[in-house]
C-alpha cells in the first residue's frame, strides 16, 4: 500500500492539478520570450525596456521563493496552492487587458502573476509529500518532472 490513506476523488483531482499547473506556468513563462517582439511592437518600446518583463518576472520568482521560505508553514498547503493558482489566473488575465499606453502596468501584472506562480509551484512538492509515500510519491514527483520537461 503506497498511499497513506484511502485516496478520494478530490485528492486525485489535486494530483492532476499538481501535475498540470507547473507545466502550464512554465509554458506561459516561456511563451513570453517567443512573443517579446510582438509585445514590443504593440507597446512601442525599446529592447531594453522590453527586457524589463523578464527581469521583473525573475525578481518576482525570487520574492515568491523568499515568501514561501519565511511564511510557508503558517497556512495549509492546499489553501496556498489553490489561492495562488486563482490569483495567478486573475493577474494573467488582467495583463492581457493592458492598453498600448500601459506597458509598466503590463510588466507589473506579469511580475505579480509570476510571484503567485512561484508560490504555487513551491507548494506542489510539499503537497505531494503529504499525500503519498514510497513509489507513489516517486511517481507523482516524476510526473511533475515530465510535465516541466514538456513545457
Amino acid at each position: 500500500n503506497y498511499i497513506q490513506h484511502s485516496t478520494s476523488w478530490s485528492e486525485w483531482a489535486l494530483l492532476f492539478c499538481l501535475f498540470l499547473f507547473p507545466t502550464l506556468s512554465l509554458y506561459d513563462g516561456g511563451s513570453i520570450g517567443a512573443l517579446l517582439p510582438s509585445i514590443q511592437l504593440y507597446f512601442s518600446t525599446t529592447d531594453s525596456l522590453a527586457a524589463s518583463i523578464t527581469t521583473f518576472n525573475s525578481l518576482a520568482h525570487g520574492l515568491g521563493l523568499a515568501v514561501m521560505w519565511l511564511f510557508g508553514d503558517l497556512l495549509p498547503k492546499r489553501a496556498i496552492f489553490f489561492s495562488a493558482i486563482a490569483l495567478w489566473i486573475v493577474f494573467i488575465c488582467s495583463a492581457v487587458l493592458a492598453t498600448v499606453n500601459q506597458f509598466l502596468v503590463f510588466v507589473a501584472l506579469r511580475a505579480t502573476s509570476s510571484f503567485f506562480a512561484e508560490i504555487a509551484i513551491l507548494s506542489v512538492s510539499v503537497i505531494q509529500a503529504e499525500l503519498f509515500k514510497g513509489r507513489m510519491l516517486t511517481f507523482s514527483i516524476m510526473s511533475n518532472i515530465f510535465g516541466i520537461s514538456v513545457a
